[in-house]
């Protein structure tokens, strides 16, 4: 991501937690602390996209209404919805065989010590 990009994406991460914020409660914060807490919420979350954010605090919101989240959160909800990567299946020793056979022939091996 470009620097720019990032920039755009982490301002709109603190707005994403400013509304969610709002919907837990509305005391304020020191300028200072404030910066400071908007600041961890979108190192936690920059490397994730708009969609992924967006999906995981409306999903917070639903399942815990009453509890404030924190980045953590969030951050776990992402990572839990997202798809894993599928392993490949392991070839049967038929396919492992044929794939020895082929190797020998292209090397011209004519058996295996």
């Amino acid at each position: 991501m470009e620097p720019d990009e990032l920039k755009e994406h982490r301002q709109w991460i603190v707005l994403q937690v400013a509304v969610m914020r709002a919907k837990f409660f509305t005391h304020s914060m020191q300028s200072d602390v404030y910066k400071e807490f908007m600041r961890s919420w979108a190192d936690a979350l920059q490397d994730y996209t708009k969609k992924e954010i967006s999906k995981a605090i409306a999903q917070y919101i639903i399942e815990s209404p009453r509890t404030t989240p924190n980045e953590g959160l969030i951050r776990q909800m992402i990572i839990k919805t997202r798809p894993r990567a599928k392993v490949a299946p392991k070839p049967n020793l038929d396919e492992r065989r044929k794939l020895v056979q082929e190797v020998m022939q292209q090397y011209k091996v004519k058996r295996v010590p």
